[in-house]
């Protein structure tokens, strides 16, 4: 996490998952392009925007396309 932190350039380039099924239907085409991304990063996923763009919206869409991959797993948001 270092390295990625002090390099992020050295953060891999994430290959999004064009075959999700979205489980929530009120997203935008943006959002899931996001999610479609942020399903395939492999190092390290930042969020961040001004209130009100729908930040809450993707993050719950991609915790639950998470579980749903690993029903096992848990989720800590920090």
């Amino acid at each position: 996490l270092k390295q990625l932190l002090l390099d992020p350039a050295t953060c891999r380039v994430p290959t999004p998952d064009d075959g999700l099924s979205f489980i929530r239907p009120d997203l935008d085409d943006a959002k899931r392009r996001a999610v479609q991304l942020a399903v395939g990063v492999e190092d390290v996923l930042l969020v961040e925007g001004p209130p009100g763009t729908g930040k809450t919206t993707f993050i719950a869409e991609l915790v639950l396309q998470y579980l749903q991959r690993n029903p096992d797993h848990r989720v800590l948001l920090a």
